[in-house]
């Protein structure tokens, strides 16, 4: 196509992209402002639906193509965006490949294959006159692997990282009227070596598309920082916006009632608003605020869950509480749209996690849709936010199964610290503003190495209180240079699965100041061992949980000859190299219908513990804001074939990790002549959005 192969060259990893900022969304009104959907702002043109698509082998096939020729429109399809194009046309538009541990290309790092297959995506759209008059910013949420952007035929731009968000100011490209859009998206570019992340490999325009009509001094980005007195009578938000605006920037303070408790104008880009007796947000009670930032004619809300944040004495504190992490590691996926998934299926989601009693997820292994962050600061989810990193494939080689040294090949080279620091810096600048965020991750076995700590020190530049994660930084990592020790880069002691004997071990050792945190532990094969790292998670105060592996299966559904959904794994489409049904391997089915292990998780899980002795039970609150009042209990007695005795307790008014003794029965009430079971579940008695009242 007679541009620069910009997507094997390491210097260039992003062409006239605009720099990388906090996500939010302006709006025309507060009235739309409000109402929670971008798309009911009148500065967003959504160019997601039908777009014209033509797929090509190999990128060499039309690398000698002007964009402008007519033959490029020939055996063009309609396709929805956004979708991988692989699951347009099973087995046409290239095949899902399904790996674990393999790249499935030559390891020759930056290059790829010469057959490459990509896809030309083409739309129309109109720009009015007030858009004219306007800028006009193209935004891509989400694109595997890299893209060449096209506007009206005239070369715009590049970028990569599969799953962040690439903006372009194309006003100059763009016309009044009729105009329009080309996309080459390319299966493979420089970054899949950072991509080898344990599911299908699929490609396309995989997220939302859309053009934002922005005001000439429109808020570029801003940056809003929350601090804290000791007892939390107090809070401060130092707010920082970029923009070229002369008019002053409006602000307004919302609180979690609705009730505006703060609103004026500043001339100054950098203020501070205080928040006196600030309701702190947490998984239990995740009362939020909502900030309005108002520059000329643009309104754009900011929602502030209000928390702290730090470790402290070997204990991972949130509101200075020794909270637990029970924890999910969950993917961006769908059986049906591949990487490419709706509001719909994140609150589906969310709520299958809040009725498992999960408060965090890792978004393993890279950043989720930047929607998702806030339903899920909404309903009470701690983030462990992490980068989109990968390197699993670097530590195979033709001599040995496994080669340490390997494994850390690009992490430690000085060719690839761009690539590392640019994925550190999308992550971050893009989510830096919200509180569900309590650990930045640098990514998942990449090995460990300089580029990693080059990452950990552009956060840290950022905000030197954020909390990084990087689990190859532990204590015994095998591929760490003669005299280089890198335990610095993380600051939780993070580990994949080990046993309960190490952890205890090192719980109990005094040299090590770090709380422990599982980023992955059990699987859907292994969730009875649940049970026992979880004596050890409510036992010792500097282990602060995990996060288990995984949330959903990862299988690709595909209609039989009745239209009925018949769900394929790695190898069934041809695909090799696979790693065959290790993507099965979830705790609900890619339907999200339950597998057992969800049941595991869910009990484990519970904000409670009980214990039973002489008709008498014993119920300890193991959350750590609220109480269990929200809740109330039924028991019964039975032998197996009748009904003995039963009872309600109406509400289990038990404080914050306090406990109550409750009498059921005298047992010289009860004819005993086999085994009897006591039986006691535990409802809501209120209404939440993920469940009604009595579940």
């Amino acid at each position: 196509m007679k541009i620069t192969r910009y997507h094997e060259d390491l210097t260039n990893l992003h062409i006239n992209t605009l720099p990388p900022r906090a996500y939010f969304i302006p709006y025309d009104s507060l009235e739309s402002a409000l109402s929670g959907d971008r798309n009911n702002s009148e500065y967003l043109l959504n160019l997601s639906g039908e777009w014209d698509f033509k797929y090509f082998n190999s990128f060499e096939d039309l690398y000698d193509t002007e964009i402008s020729d007519e033959s490029l429109k020939e055996d063009n399809v309609k396709v929805e965006v956004p979708k991988c194009f692989q699951l347009y046309d099973i087995g046409v538009f290239d095949k899902p490949l399904y790996s674990n541990l393999y790249y499935p290309f030559q390891v020759d790092p930056p290059f790829v294959p010469d057959e490459n297959p990509c896809g030309l995506y083409t739309k129309k759209f109109t720009v009015t006159e007030d858009m004219a008059e306007r800028k006009s910013i193209i935004t891509f949420e989400g694109v595997a692997s890299c893209f060449y952007l096209f506007i009206n035929n005239e070369f715009v731009g590049y970028s990569q990282i599969s799953h962040s968000t690439s903006e372009f100011d194309i006003t100059k490209y763009v016309t009044t009227g009729e105009n329009e859009i080309k996309v080459l998206v390319l299966k493979w570019c420089d970054g899949s070596y950072l991509e080898d992340q344990d599911h299908f490999r699929l490609s396309g325009i995989f997220r939302e598309v859309y053009i934002l009509s922005r005001n000439p001094n429109y808020l570029k980005d801003i940056e809003i920082r929350q601090s804290f007195n000791d007892d939390y009578s107090e809070c401060t938000l130092s707010i920082k916006c970029d923009t070229d605006t002369d008019e002053g920037i409006i602000y307004g303070v919302v609180n979690p009632l609705g009730d505006v408790i703060d609103e004026g104008e500043v001339t100054e880009e950098e203020f501070t608003l205080p928040i006196t007796n600030p309701v702190m947000w947490n998984d239990e009670a995740p009362f939020v605020y909502t900030l309005f930032i108002t520059v000329d004619d643009e309104i754009i809300p900011f929602q502030l869950a209000l928390r702290e944040v730090k470790i402290k004495d070997k204990k991972l504190l949130i509101n200075n509480k020794a909270v637990k992490l029970r924890g999910i590691n969950r993917h961006d996926n769908s059986p049906t749209g591949g990487y490419a998934v709706s509001m719909a299926d994140m609150v589906k989601d969310l709520f299958l996690l809040k009725r498992a009693n999960v408060n965090a997820i890792r978004t393993s292994h890279y950043p989720n849709d930047p929607r998702f962050y806030d339903i899920a600061e909404a309903l009470g989810f701690y983030i462990i936010n992490e980068a989109d990193i990968e390197t699993h494939g670097m530590g195979f080689n033709t001599e040995s199964d496994w080669d340490w040294t390997r494994w850390s090949y690009l992490s430690t080279s000085p060719d690839w610290k761009l690539s590392y620091v640019d994925r550190a810096k999308t992550l971050y600048e893009r989510d830096k503003n919200h509180g569900c965020v309590i650990m930045w991750s640098l990514g998942n076995e990449s090995g460990c190495g300089v580029n990693h700590r080059a990452m950990r020190e552009y956060i840290k530049s950022r905000d030197e209180n954020a909390l990084v994660h990087y689990e190859n930084s532990h204590l015994e990592f095998k591929a760490v240079p003669e005299g280089e020790n890198f335990s610095d880069i993380s600051d939780v002691e993070s580990r994949m699965y080990a046993g309960v004997t190490y952890i205890d071990k090192y719980l109990n050792d005094e040299q090590y100041s770090k709380p422990f945190y599982m980023c992955e532990y059990v699987c859907s094969m292994t969730t009875g061992d649940v049970y026992d790292y979880w004596e050890l998670v409510d036992k010792y105060d500097n282990f602060c949980g995990g996060c288990i592996w995984e949330f959903a299966d990862h299988s690709i559904s595909v209609p039989d000859d009745n239209g009925n959904p018949r769900y394929y794994y790695g190898g069934d489409f041809g695909d090799f190299p696979n790693n065959s049904i290790c993507c099965i391997d979830g705790l609900v089915f890619a339907d999200r219908s339950l597998r057992p292990g969800y049941f595991d998780m869910k009990k484990v899980y519970e904000p409670f513990r009980m214990s039973f002795e002489n008709g008498v039970l014993k119920v300890k609150s193991v959350l750590y804001y609220t109480s269990l009042s929200t809740c109330f209990l039924k028991w019964q007695v039975t032998n197996g074939k009748q009904l003995l005795k039963q009872g309600v307790i109406e509400s289990l008014d038990i404080n914050a990790q306090e406990e109550k003794e409750y009498d059921l029965f005298k047992l010289e009430e009860l004819t005993l002549t086999e085994n009897a079971f006591l039986t006691v579940t535990v409802h809501q008695n209120v209404d939440t959005p993920w469940a009604p009242k009595g579940y």
